[in-house]
């Protein structure tokens, strides 16, 4: 299984876990030219913009390493770009999702509101 495999089962891993905890998902890999957001997503009266991450070791690294500000100002950027052209009738908020995949089941982190901007389109 190559890197892509892999994460597009790790988005479908992240996304079933979600949906159990009452997101809607809006859109899976939404691009345009400033990135891609692995998710999106409508939970309670907040869009959630998602980025899943996999770890492969025992503990989970602190979220600084495994998305660093480089990665946020990206995902900042991609969900600026989405909002200027969706009427979106409520805040927004980034989300990141956790998966350890050394064990037999995956354990699966939910970080809301993990990062965040003052900027609004």
């Amino acid at each position: 299984m190559n890197n892509r495999e892999i994460g597009r089962q790790g988005e479908q891993l992240a996304q079933n876990f979600l949906e159990q905890h009452d997101y809607i998902i809006l859109e899976k890999n939404f691009c345009c030219r400033y990135g891609e957001i692995d998710l999106i997503a409508q939970v309670n009266n907040y869009l959630s913009f998602i980025e899943v991450k996999f770890c492969s070791d025992q503990s989970f690294m602190p979220l600084e390493y495994k998305i660093d500000k480089f990665k946020q100002e990206k995902i900042k950027r991609t969900a600026q770009y989405y909002l200027k052209f969706r009427n979106v009738p409520f805040d927004f908020r980034f989300d990141v999702v956790l998966i350890n995949e050394e064990e037999a089941k995956p354990e699966i982190k939910l970080i809301q509101n993990a990062f965040w901007t003052k900027e609004r389109v």
